[in-house]
């Protein structure tokens, strides 16, 4: 009766243990199992927030474009007026062809004096009342005027062939005067505050009705400074000094 009492007891204590062990076994796989779920979980969490977040930022992304292109088409509808408008401000097209109905073509007829190679007699089919503007090669190559009812052209390198110019960046006003016995030109009263130096391009500022604006005239060769009140400058004219069968006056 002892005997199997204790053999019992021994029975049911290695039951309680093995229970224990069991549960504890049981309990631990659990715990790795809801571990597993949970790091799953956060994986699972933190892609979907990703994407939402990519897809936020692809959004704001979408939507700053769709700003832009407004933005774009404003502009180029501005630069499509600007260049509308520019484009009747051309004289030429190409060198050989006018555009502008203020621009004529002029056939020189001859010499006006053997003495004098700077002035010539044109052939010209519009009436013009004022000094015109006469065009070599898209250059300013001179003046126009009446004389003895008749058009005469004044090439760059006449003492009368004036005209107003500006000189470089900063666009220093002067005018235009002819060089006897020489193919280069004088440009004068310039400021004497003016900033001009050699190498730098002479253009037509068009105040004075003779030219439009912005018409390359030459560069500048020399600086002078012989005057208290203004400046000088010797200019090489683009437009070639020998006399050429066609001109434009503008």
């Amino acid at each position: 009766m002892y005997k199997s009492l204790l053999i019992f007891l021994a029975l049911f204590l290695i039951g309680l243990i093995y229970l224990f062990r069991f549960d504890n076994i049981v309990s631990n796989r659990v715990e790795n199992i809801n571990i597993k779920i949970s790091k799953y979980y956060d994986k699972i969490y933190q892609t979907i927030s990703n994407i939402a977040q990519r897809h936020t930022e692809q959004k704001k992304w979408i939507i700053q474009l769709q700003e832009y292109t407004i933005k774009l088409k404003e502009q180029s509808m501005l630069l499509s007026r600007d260049l509308e408008f520019y484009k009747d401000q051309v004289v030429f097209e190409k060198l050989d062809i006018p555009n502008k109905k203020d621009t004529t073509i002029a056939r020189v007829i001859s010499v006006q004096n053997i003495y004098k190679s700077s002035r010539f007699w044109i052939s010209l089919d519009k009436n013009i009342t004022t000094i015109s503007g006469l065009i070599l090669d898209n250059f300013a190559a001179g003046i126009v005027k009446l004389e003895k009812n008749k058009p005469l052209i004044y090439l760059n390198h006449d003492e009368k062939a004036n005209y107003g110019v500006y000189v470089g960046d900063n666009k220093a006003f002067g005018i235009t005067h002819g060089q006897k016995n020489s193919k280069n030109i004088i440009v004068k009263y310039i400021p004497i505050f003016s900033d001009i130096k050699v190498g730098d391009e002479v253009a037509t500022n068009g105040l004075d009705g003779i030219f439009y604006a912005g018409l390359k005239v030459g560069k500048v060769i020399k600086v002078l400074d012989n005057n208290q009140n203004h400046k000088e400058a010797i200019v090489k004219p683009y437009a070639k000094a020998k006399v050429s069968k066609y001109y434009y006056v503008y």
